[in-house]
């Protein structure tokens, strides 16, 4: 539905991989102590649970981006020619069988599931919702000539 900022996101999660991975770690640590800290004052109760949709919606947004990844490349493995909807819809559910097959294993399965939603969220936070690129600075303006005398 948003090809644009699901490729942005998709981009970030695999080319920075540790960073987005950090990010949505600490962003799943320190966003729920925050919210629960907006819950405590009455007042801002809204707040919370308007930041918890967000926090979700960030969450699902990540997953969906790299299950994309996953559908495009395996659609130009099979060398299938697919609508971006379908190929989203195919690469997580793939994505999301395959984890959830890996998480079967006791103790650490979950760690599986883990890890790519701590990517897809870091890789969220990182392009603010898929809005901006990541990791592509301008160059500077070279420095203009003095004029010839």
């Amino acid at each position: 539905f948003w090809p644009g900022q699901t490729a942005r996101v998709a981009h970030a999660s695999l080319r920075h991989a540790p960073l987005s991975g950090a990010l949505g770690l600490l962003t799943a640590v320190v966003a729920p102590g925050l919210l629960i800290l907006l819950a405590i004052t009455l007042c801002l109760i809204p707040v919370a649970a308007l930041g918890a949709v967000l926090l979700l919606a960030a969450v699902v947004f990540g997953w969906i981006a790299i299950g994309v990844e996953v559908g495009n490349r395996l659609a130009q493995v099979l060398k299938w020619k697919l609508h971006p909807a379908a190929s989203a819809a195919l690469g997580t559910l793939v994505l999301t069988l395959v984890l959830d097959f890996i998480g079967i294993v006791p103790c650490v399965g979950w760690l599986g599931s883990a890890i790519v939603g701590a990517i897809g969220l870091g890789a969220v936070v990182l392009t603010r919702f898929g809005a901006r690129t990541y990791g592509e600075v301008p160059l500077p303006a070279p420095p203009s000539q003095p004029a010839a005398a």
